[in-house]
């Protein structure tokens, strides 16, 4: 930990989500979330700095900090993923219904008010968009990953 009188020097990051496809796949998106939701008491006793986050925009709640990107390392963007998944054998009617209400409730400008005001990013969206994330994510770490010389793991 840093000494109180030099604050500790912290780069958010998104937590990444992981999907099979392949095995029933992400059913819906409900958002983009970053681990600030779980460090708003750090950050807002001024017990860190945020250096930039991973988002590929800006966060609403640390609208002076740069993205990596902008910061020039693209390679370190990595949304945080919030989904629900079912199992390939849920109908395709019960799956929009159920996607259907999770987005409903996710767009209702209550709820993300205080997803925002949390450090989330509210996206609803569909399983397509979620899948593709998901797909475009595992590529990204598993580019990362072989840099450094790591091997999947199945």
């Amino acid at each position: 930990p840093a000494a109180a009188a030099s604050p500790a020097l912290h780069a958010a990051r998104g937590q990444a989500g992981h999907g099979q496809p392949a095995h029933g796949g992400p059913q819906q998106q409900l958002g983009r979330q970053h681990p600030l939701a779980v460090q708003q008491p750090v950050l807002q006793s001024n017990g860190a700095r945020v250096l930039a986050v991973t988002s590929r925009n800006r966060v609403d709640i640390l609208k002076d900090v740069p993205t990596v990107i902008e910061g020039g390392v693209p390679s370190l963007e990595l949304e945080g993923l919030v989904g629900v998944f079912a199992a390939p054998s849920l109908s395709a009617e019960l799956r929009k219904r159920i996607g259907d209400d999770i987005a409903g409730v996710a767009r209702d400008p209550e709820i993300a008010a205080k997803l925002v005001s949390s450090g989330q990013v509210p996206n609803p969206g569909g399983a397509e968009e979620f899948s593709a994330d998901i797909l475009r994510q595992e590529a990204q770490v598993a580019a990362m990953a072989k840099v450094v010389g790591l091997k999947r793991m199945d």
